[in-house]
């Protein structure tokens, strides 16, 4: 007597991948065009989650409605937190540096990529699931190789609109440095724009989720703030900050002490510029920081600074807030 069908193990698991090269195809280009990142662990995900998925959906279900009956269900509440303390558990064993991204190509490459994998799907020659998975594998690899590879311009500056003014964004030598002359931290809604509109639009520009440098030019709570949810999400080399004097009010201070935690625990080093010169270079790229003109906020003052970028000698326009 056979304890496991092996043959129908087999099958369910060449199904399984079908699927998976099947979505994550089709999915691609959206996700690309929104300049978000792909995880490598999605189709170990979607293996894992399916079970906990089917289990919480019906303990919720059984708890709903023994709840509108009135019929004691501690045990199932115990049961369902049980359930989401061990995907939370499992969840802790993520890593970020299995998020990967692409530049965005031209739009009729986005069109080819479902295209092509439809093609594949239907193709009579393909009706065999070892064939069908073999086909979708190939196409899945030549589309990661083809986007991998692809690139727009080695150097470049690119500026991003934000709150009236610019944000500008240097590549250089496969580095990316990011100089906000005060503008993130004009508003409010700051850490939502960098989440939401910043980073999706650094992305689709160098397909990275690294920043070698941030250059801040300004001081107050949603600017830190803004910091923050810029390094939670992306890792970041360096952020460069003028030095401050006097002591922070305390909700300012917890959204210091929130970004330079978060900062820290991600390895990125905080530079203070304490009124003297800061040159950053890297061959024909050259960033100076110079100290300007004393600024207050609130019970702090700090001194901020100019920033001039060269690139080949030829002056790279910095926009001022």
């Amino acid at each position: 007597m056979k304890i496991f069908n092996w043959h129908a193990i087999k099958q369910s698991a060449v199904q399984f991948m079908i699927v998976q090269l099947f979505l994550t195809l089709i999915s691609l280009p959206i996700i690309i065009a929104w300049g978000l990142p792909i995880s490598l662990l999605s189709p170990i995900g979607n293996f894992i989650f399916s079970p906990f998925l089917t289990a919480f959906l019906l303990l919720s279900s059984i708890i709903f409605f023994t709840q509108m009956i009135s019929i004691p269900n501690y045990p199932l509440i115990w049961l369902l937190e049980k359930l989401m303390a061990i995907w939370h558990y499992i969840l802790s064993f993520s890593s970020s540096s299995a998020m990967f991204a692409f530049k965005k190509p031209p739009l009729f490459i986005l069109i080819v990529i479902p295209l092509v994998t439809l093609f594949l799907s239907r193709h009579y020659r393909l009706r065999m699931p070892q064939y069908k998975l073999l086909g979708l594998f190939g196409m899945s690899v030549f589309t990661w190789t083809l986007l991998s590879f692809y690139n727009l311009e080695k150097n470049w500056v690119k500026t991003i609109e934000c709150n009236g003014g610019f944000v500008t964004l240097i590549h250089h030598n496969n580095k990316t440095i990011l100089i906000d002359p005060g503008l993130m931290g004009k508003r409010i809604s700051a850490p939502s724009w960098v989440a939401y509109t910043l980073i999706p639009e650094i992305t689709k520009l160098t397909g990275s989720l690294e920043l070698d440098c941030v250059i801040s030019m300004r001081l107050n709570k949603v600017e830190f703030e803004a910091l923050q949810t810029l390094a939670t999400k992306m890792h970041i080399a360096k952020i460069y900050i003028p030095a401050f004097e006097g002591d922070l009010e305390p909700h300012i201070k917890r959204s210091f002490n929130c970004f330079y935690a978060t900062a820290k625990n991600n390895g990125t080093q905080i530079v203070r510029s304490y009124g003297k010169e800061i040159i950053i270079k890297d061959e024909s790229l050259s960033i100076t920081i110079s100290p300007s003109k004393k600024e207050s906020y609130r019970t702090i003052e700090y001194t901020s600074p100019t920033i001039t970028a060269l690139i080949d000698n030829s002056e790279v326009p910095i926009y001022s807030r």
